[in-house]
């Protein structure tokens, strides 16, 4: 059922992202590492700026211009929001930005950012940011974070609540247009509601989810590939208040590191592993629930 099209859109530098903005327009969204989005109109195939902050962006390995969602209501409020890694000192930047000109080009000089969080090492950046309307009209953003990086989580960041590393946080932009509010505010209903630093949380236990999507049928279920230390590559649902085990677990198997912890019922296990050590199998990205028309796939395959 699959065709390779070779040189479907060509002229890109290191393309991490491919999305839509869901206004209707049709045009194709391309985030490149260094700093860079870039835009394909309908029946093109060439690639045009559709806004450049190269110079506020550490590309490089897993740092970079990492993450694009656009908010919902795009169409008439213009905003979209993306994920990058600092210039000089590596943090992970969460920011909103404004579209100009009928929404075909992004401001550069709009940005307001709404998340800052120190990396202390260079990888596990994770990466991806999107929306889900958990409620009628009330449009939150998810944004997975690596455990800070190196290897085996060395802070123990991924189970101490009082980080933001090593979790899916969740957080409700505002949308208003009033930049006196406040950049956005916290769904009342996340987990740590109160816990210095642990607002944002949604879920807990993560390694590096670099890659990530909601289901587009009824359960909009969040599914999240997160890559492993070196055995193995794991698939998890995420849901509000989980625990999905890292760096107690590695999948299924106890790390060793925290051997006291080594409890399977106080954590989530994935949905599906696989061996990455020995085999030709490399790690995990992430990938989409199947729910298009064309039957390419199993209606529901992940």
């Amino acid at each position: 059922p699959f065709r390779l099209q070779q040189n479907y859109i060509t002229g890109l530098s290191s393309p991490v992202l491919l999305t839509n903005a869901k206004d209707g327009t049709g045009r194709k969204f391309i985030v490149e590492r260094g700093g860079q989005i870039k835009v394909v109109l309908p029946g093109s195939t060439t690639p045009t700026v559709f806004m450049n902050i190269t110079a506020r962006v550490l590309s490089g390995g897993e740092r970079g211009l990492l993450g694009l969602a656009f908010h919902p209501d795009f169409a008439t409020n213009s905003y979209f929001f993306v994920n990058y890694t600092r210039q000089t000192d590596g943090a992970t930047i969460v920011s909103r930005f404004k579209a100009i000109n009928n929404n075909t080009q992004g401001d550069a000089n709009s940005e307001r950012i709404l998340l800052n969080i120190p990396q202390p090492f260079s990888n596990h950046n994770g990466g991806m940011i999107e929306f889900r309307e958990d409620l009628p009209g009330v449009h939150n953003l998810y944004v997975g974070m690596g455990d800070g990086g190196s290897a085996n989580d060395p802070g123990a960041r991924s189970q101490n609540i009082n980080e933001l590393l090593g979790k899916f946080l969740r957080i409700t932009p505002d949308a208003s247009g009033n930049d006196a509010n406040p950049p956005y505010s916290v769904p009342p209903d996340n987990p740590y509601v109160g816990t210095a630093g642990a607002d944002e949380i949604y879920a807990i236990g993560v390694r590096n989810p670099w890659r990530w999507s909601f289901d587009r049928g009824g359960s909009r279920q969040l599914y999240a590939g997160d890559v492993g230390q070196g055995l193995w590559e794991e698939m998890s649902i995420i849901t509000l208040g989980g625990n999905f085990g890292w760096r107690v677990y590695e999948g299924t198997q106890c790390t060793g590191l925290d051997p006291s912890l080594c409890t399977p019922s106080n954590f989530i296990m994935p949905v599906f592993q696989y061996a990455n050590s020995g085999s030709s199998r490399c790690a995990i990205t992430g990938g989409y629930v199947y729910r298009g028309l064309q039957g390419a796939l199993p209606r529901g395959s992940y």
